[in-house]
């Protein structure tokens, strides 16, 4: 049966709506692609500007860290030492009496600018004391010393920062580790001698 006009008309008429609709998707689609593209680059630019920040905030950080460092560099902080003193004028004598009698070294209280205990009173040990030297000389005359505390509780250290000390308990448990194994190590600085190598915290990780 052939198709009469009128039917023709409304083919072409379903045909003309079908092609208004692709335009209208193509439109959409097209304005889709150009929401991308401006994602896409939002997305760059704002990875750009997180990569700038964290550039900005490790140069920061390692500026902090060294003015840190810097300021404690004239320190060594004692630990397991007597806490009896009553005031500042007891802590000097149990410091002078610390130099002279368990170092074995004499050292004039006019060289140290200041003698405090750490943090506060907690339970029944005695807090770290911290001690700061007016000279470099000085402090490292009374860490030489430190060889006549063996045997004894008390100990010696540097006054590390924060970062320091996460750095050196680290290497703590790696000698542990490394000592288990039947092996020799011992922590100079911020490296581990284990046999004839100076181990770093990143070499220490890449073979252990």
């Amino acid at each position: 049966m052939p198709i009469t006009n009128e039917q023709i008309f409304e083919r072409l008429g379903v045909l003309d709506s079908m092609n208004t609709q692709m335009n209208s998707i193509l439109t959409t689609l097209e304005s889709m692609k150009d929401d991308i593209k401006e994602n896409k680059t939002n997305m760059v630019e704002l990875a750009e500007k997180v990569s700038d920040f964290k550039k900005e905030n490790d140069v920061l950080q390692s500026r902090v860290e060294y003015l840190e460092k810097e300021s404690r560099k004239k320190n060594i902080v004692i630990f397991n030492i007597d806490e009896k003193e009553k005031d500042w004028k007891d802590l000097r004598e149990l410091l002078n009496s610390f130099f002279r009698d368990l170092l074995k070294v004499d050292i004039d209280l006019e060289r140290v600018e200041d003698v405090y205990r750490i943090g506060a009173k907690r339970g029944k040990g005695p807090r770290p004391l911290r001690v700061v030297f007016g000279d470099m000389k000085t402090k490292f005359r009374a860490l030489t010393a430190t060889q006549n505390l063996k045997g004894s509780k008390i100990s010696v250290n540097q006054d590390y920062t924060e970062t320091e000390r996460e750095k050196r308990r680290c290497l703590v448990q790696y000698k542990k580790k490394i000592e288990a194994k039947g092996l020799q190590a011992k922590i100079k600085g911020f490296r581990l001698s284990v046999g004839d190598s100076l181990m770093s915290i990143n070499d220490l990780q890449s073979k252990y």
